[in-house]
């Protein structure tokens, strides 16, 4: 009933990452606009008629990491997320950050990708395919990252609780209302309104971090809007 009813609209909102996977299979030609995502398939992003609001704040993140990323930030994703890695490179060059980015195409890239984006950057930012940012090219880079004391950026809470240092979480009022406002244009011009398909989270959100990790690597967590991950 669900995907039968998406078919039909003119537009399907969906919350938060657990929609994604559901209708995964279903999402060709079909006019959806995600909100709250922190980790999706790259093929999915590029799909035409697909919009989406992202979990994570670029700006958010980079402020919370601050002057650890004299050094440089590396940045791994995975194709579709280029959009993603523009806007966090866009961000990064305005607080002089330097950043080397690697896109990944295949599960034997990550590993080279990894070490060399961990020698040369002082914290590394994982994002993309869950394949990359939630399984065992994440588990690599949470491995490498303790042997060599950078920590790493991740998507959403789950990153987090598994081995990332930080990442950053919308605000709800704040994301529901970009939200709003991109739906509305969507709705009353279509598919051919002036919107951007990939949007990232407005900043003032909330920065999450990994209680243990945050010790390790001598981070301030007593400021306002940090919170320890469950």
């Amino acid at each position: 009933k669900l995907l039968a009813s998406a078919q039909a609209s003119d537009l399907t909102v969906l919350v938060g990452d657990g929609p994604v996977e559901v209708l995964a299979r279903e999402m060709e030609n079909l006019a959806a606009y995600f909100i709250g995502v922190s980790a999706a398939r790259g093929k999915l992003l590029s799909q035409s008629r697909t919009f989406w609001l992202m979990s994570y704040s670029e700006e958010d993140a980079l402020d919370a990491a601050g002057g650890r990323l004299r050094k440089g930030l590396g940045l791994l994703y995975t194709g579709g997320y280029e959009p993603a890695a523009a806007l966090i490179g866009e961000a990064a060059r305005k607080r002089s950050i330097p950043v080397s980015g690697r896109k990944i195409e295949s599960r034997e890239e990550i590993v080279p990708a990894v070490r060399s984006l961990l020698r040369d950057s002082a914290a590394l930012w994982v994002l993309g395919d869950p394949l990359l940012a939630r399984g065992a090219g994440f588990e690599y880079a949470v491995e490498r990252s303790l042997s060599q004391g950078v920590p790493l950026i991740g998507a959403g809470a789950w990153e987090v609780s598994r081995g990332a240092l930080l990442c950053s979480r919308a605000d709800p009022e704040r994301l529901a209302e970009k939200a709003f406002q991109s739906i509305l244009k969507l709705l009353a011009s279509g598919d051919s309104a002036p919107l951007p398909r990939f949007e990232t989270a407005p900043p003032g959100g909330t920065i999450l971090y990994h209680r243990a990790l945050s010790r390790r690597f001598g981070v301030d967590v007593h400021r306002p809007r940090w919170r320890a991950a469950p």
